[in-house]
């Protein structure tokens, strides 16, 4: 994808250009690998997003009012990022490469002031903390290092056990976060969201921000998050126990 650039320097997309991003994000649901995605073809994208219909992305974030301040990060530059983090995912990279380059592109590109990932072990039936980044680096060293699903009743086990993501611009005031921690950070909004693949839960991703997040912003959330779980399926796959603690 090489959109025009305005006056300004700015990226201009199309139409297609928008339905593209759809339809990645339209095949990677429907079992597709990442490289048999890019092996289609432009118009192999275009008609599963035909498929899928116009409304279907992002869904508005749900909760108290947003709150006053814009997002930082607009519709167009958010599908642009989600864009970009394909192209790195679809590169091999061991399975801690992989995760830190999703953390650290949501804490920096997307400007999540705290960012982690859970890899699920369906044979203990817990998430294990293996990237952050933003607020903490802190992984094995976490309290919530190891989330056991039988008894951890907060967003990140519901997200999980439920498969449907939690996306909020009310977390001020929600007894369900560390109001001290909101307040002291100056968060606004979160995300929330399972990364699953037909082949069952991967990992939960759990991003927050000090700005209140845009239905648009939330759809690009989604794509990344859908291909952070392909990825991490793959690896799975590939290699069997590599993306344990």
């Amino acid at each position: 994808m090489a959109p025009q650039r305005g006056a300004g320097g700015q990226r201009l997309y199309s139409d297609d250009d928008l339905t593209v991003l759809r339809g990645v994000r339209a095949l990677l649901d429907e079992g597709f690998a990442i490289g048999e995605i890019a092996a289609g073809g432009r118009r192999h994208l275009l008609d599963a997003a035909a498929r899928r219909g116009p409304g279907a992305g992002g869904t508005a974030a749900s909760g108290a009012e947003p709150a006053a301040a814009a997002p930082a990060i607009q519709g167009a530059q958010a599908l642009e990022l989600a864009a970009q983090a394909i192209g790195c995912l679809s590169a091999r990279l061991d399975p801690e490469q992989l995760l830190d380059l999703v953390v650290d592109t949501l804490a920096t590109d997307f400007q999540a002031a705290l960012a982690r990932i859970w890899v699920y072990e369906p044979d203990e039936n817990v998430l294990l903390l293996r990237a952050s980044a933003g607020l903490s680096r802190q992984t094995r060293e976490s309290s919530r290092a190891r989330i056991d699903l039988r008894r951890y009743r907060y967003k990140v086990g519901v997200v999980a056990r439920s498969g449907e993501p939690f996306v909020s611009n009310g977390i001020v005031g929600d007894r369900e976060f560390d109001q001290r921690w909101v307040r002291r950070e100056r968060l606004l909004s979160v995300a929330i969201v399972p990364l699953t693949t037909r082949d069952g839960l991967q990992g939960v991703l759990a991003l927050f921000f000090r700005v209140a997040l845009s239905e648009q912003v939330v759809g690009a959330l989604k794509l990344f998050a859908t291909v952070a779980a392909s990825s991490i399926a793959a690896h799975r796959k590939s290699a069997p126990g590599e993306l344990r603690v």
